[in-house]
């Protein structure tokens, strides 16, 4: 009976995790919860925290960090009860993941830092390499460019170790957003086509869209109109299908400046009250400042 109960599970984790790639959001956060609850029952912690660790991280795509950090605490402490060092790490990490994502950046840092202490001491250079790549993001959207191309860097090498290609997708995502922040466009887009081949030939669906956000505020700052409209929209419409919903609040964002450069306001405001809307309803606080200082500048220009 026990073996039955793990091979529901089991198959109930798997279910979700495929799911939840092809976007069946509901469906697959269900399959996740069962597989939780059947863990729960035959008292393996170490799977339940695992079951917990996945759950959080469809809250994070979803966009909702008040409920990955809900589920990626409950994760953590799973696997500190359990004394499993492997899984703390990953708990530590996930968190730091989304306090990055809400601009809470010292607890972010401190997250992320202690979850790269243990990789090194257990020598997990696959972790290691996911530990780089966060901590990359983390100072990016910190505005520390040089700590973060570093970082990214290093992810990279680990990465390419390993020949784990479809992975460094969020590096060149990553660089090339580090150059569009730093106004260099011809580097910005040289990282950004390696992103959408690779994307393309893995057929990375977050991938590509993460790239068609950030190849449309390339074209925007160079008055490429047709191709930031195009990629803009893109953005969009693969973020609605896989339930990204931060992203899809950034492409509302970034989508709403170019019309204003473009001088279409009311596409402006129209693009930048979705955006708005979207952020408000995730409480992406630091999102919706950021929306804010954009709407007040478009009436400024009226």
């Amino acid at each position: 009976a026990m073996g039955d109960l793990w091979g529901v599970a089991s198959t109930s984790l798997n279910l979700g995790n495929s799911l939840k790639s092809k976007a069946v959001n509901k469906r697959a956060v269900k399959y996740m919860e069962s597989a939780l609850e059947t863990f729960e029952k035959i008292g393996n912690q170490h799977y339940a925290a695992h079951a917990q660790s996945v759950i959080g991280n469809y809250w994070l795509n979803v966009g909702d960090c008040e409920k990955a950090l809900e589920w990626h605490k409950k994760s953590l402490k799973g696997n500190e009860d359990a004394g499993d060092r492997a899984g703390v790490a990953i708990g530590l990490h996930n968190i730091g993941v989304v306090y990055s994502q809400t601009g809470e950046f010292d607890q972010a840092f401190r997250h992320l830092k202690q979850s790269l202490e243990i990789r090194e001491d257990v020598q997990d250079r696959w972790g290691i390499a996911f530990s780089y790549e966060a901590l990359g993001y983390a100072h990016l959207w910190k505005g520390e460019f040089e700590e973060a191309l570093w970082n990214h860097n290093e992810s990279l090498k680990i990465r390419n170790e390993f020949s784990a290609r479809p992975l460094t997708i969020y590096n060149y995502t990553g660089i090339a957003e580090l150059y569009v922040r730093k106004g260099d466009m011809v580097k910005a887009m040289e990282f950004c086509n390696k992103a959408i081949e690779l994307s393309e030939a893995v057929d990375s669906r977050g991938g590509l869209s993460d790239s068609c956000w950030i190849s449309g505020m390339i074209h925007s700052h160079l008055e490429n109109w047709e191709a930031a409209i195009a990629d803009f929209e893109k953005c969009i419409d693969i973020s609605k299908e896989m339930g990204h919903f931060r992203l899809l609040g950034k492409a509302y964002l970034e989508f709403g400046i170019m019309w204003k450069a473009k001088g279409d306001v009311t596409e402006a405001e129209n693009c930048l009250r979705k955006s708005l809307d979207i952020f408000e309803k995730l409480k992406l606080t630091k999102d919706s400042e950021d929306t804010r200082a954009a709407l007040k500048d478009l009436e400024k220009s009226v």
